[in-house]
């Protein structure tokens, strides 16, 4: 411990628990510093002899220990809110990613039992009619189903061997599918059951996980991170798409650039704020090719340079080579500033606000919004999903 902090304690005991908070060892040292400067010696012997001598310097030196404990109690307390409030969109933003996911399933199993239904009903009203083609359904059905048993009776053959006989295997395979779909059209099947039962965890889960995030409490500044939604959100783990590819994305700008992990963190919670975690490509409200497009959602000349670069290289606009491509050709050229800025930033926030200052110059900043995003990130790349 600095031996001014002593001299310090004795003034004011409360600094004891400030600089127990304080991590990063600052205020430790302003404390010092102040206590250097009040005595102007470098000795924290000569430094406490001279605060018991003289009661004028030690009023002085406590007035102003205590204006800098009551400064760093706001700091501290500013900087703890803004963790509950990064908890909190992390917390807002899994509980969206769920609800997105829960959805999809639901609309995929919807799709897939009408799809079922209504051919059911086309072959109702075929057999009402009588036509030629009104036997086609029960005759296939008929084939599979014998031809099926046909295979279970000759695999029930003693002279029957099945590890040299690879075209019997895929035969009994196809069948057997064939037979499960015959079943299922018919009778119904357990898939189907099962998938009901399914749905309902899932419209209960969508209910309580409401009820969770209704009782969390809201934001401050309003709905969850990110811009946009997906348009054509596909099955999402508990992970999430976004934990899942930030940190590769991570290595390659570190590889690329020699940045720090949290000046990628920057890089990636403007990205994640921009596409909504890799799912939004196309800006919502606009028609292409208005509005804004990619990762880092490049808009106007920026968004033509970036479908021109994808052309040339062969890529798809949509393709994680054509974004990180096209990311890092700016970072080299045209957005150099940005990169350069950024390589000055020693935290999080302050590499997520140069990144958005310097390279996205949004309209809407949200600036607390991109920092959940890059704080998500930098978990991620640490293996703290």
């Amino acid at each position: 411990m600095n031996p001014f902090l002593a001299v310090a304690f004795g003034l004011l005991p409360d600094l004891v628990r400030l600089i127990a908070g304080d991590k990063a060892g600052i205020f430790a040292d302003k404390v010092s510093g102040a206590v250097k400067s009040a005595t102007n010696t470098g000795d924290e012997k000569a430094a406490q002899a001279k605060v018991d001598a003289d009661p004028a310097l030690k009023a002085q030196l406590q007035k102003q220990l205590a204006d800098m404990a009551l400064e760093e109690t706001k700091e501290q307390n500013r900087a703890e809110e803004a963790k509950r409030q990064s908890d909190f969109e992390v917390l807002r933003e899994q509980l969206a990613e769920a609800g997105r996911a829960r959805e999809y399933n639901l609309n995929s199993f919807r799709e897939e039992l009408k799809s079922t239904q209504d051919a059911r009903a086309f072959y109702n009203e075929m057999a009402k009619t009588g036509g030629a083609f009104s036997w086609v359904n029960p005759a296939l059905s008929l084939v599979i189903t014998l031809g099926f048993m046909a295979l279970i009776f000759r695999l029930m053959s003693p002279d029957m061997d099945l590890q040299n006989n690879q075209v019997f295997n895929i035969a009994l395979g196809a069948f057997a599918t064939a037979f499960a779909t015959v079943i299922g059209f018919h009778f119904g099947s357990s898939v189907g059951s099962k998938e009901k039962d399914n749905v309902n965890r899932v419209i209960m889960s969508e209910q309580a996980a409401r009820r969770t995030e209704s009782s969390a409490g809201q934001p401050t500044e309003g709905a969850f991170p990110g811009s946009y939604q997906s348009e054509t959100p596909g099955p999402i783990s508990s992970a999430g798409l976004f934990e899942r590819k930030a940190p590769a994305v991570m290595r390659d700008l570190i590889r690329d650039f020699n940045f720090t992990a949290e000046q990628t963190a920057g890089i990636l919670g403007n990205i994640g704020h921009e596409c909504d975690g890799f799912r939004q490509f196309q800006e919502r409200g606009q028609v292409a090719p208005k509005g804004g497009w990619g990762w880092c959602q490049w808009t106007g000349p920026r968004r033509r340079a970036f479908e021109t670069w994808a052309s040339e290289h062969g890529y798809s606009p949509s393709s994680d080579e054509a974004n990180y491509g096209f990311l890092k050709s700016e970072l080299n050229s045209s957005e150099k500033a940005a990169r350069e800025a950024l390589r000055k930033a020693s935290s999080v926030e302050d590499a997520t606000r140069i990144f958005m200052d310097k390279f996205e110059r949004p309209g809407s900043p949200q600036l607390a919004r991109r920092v959940t995003w890059a704080n998500r990130a930098l978990r991620s790349f640490r293996g703290g999903v």
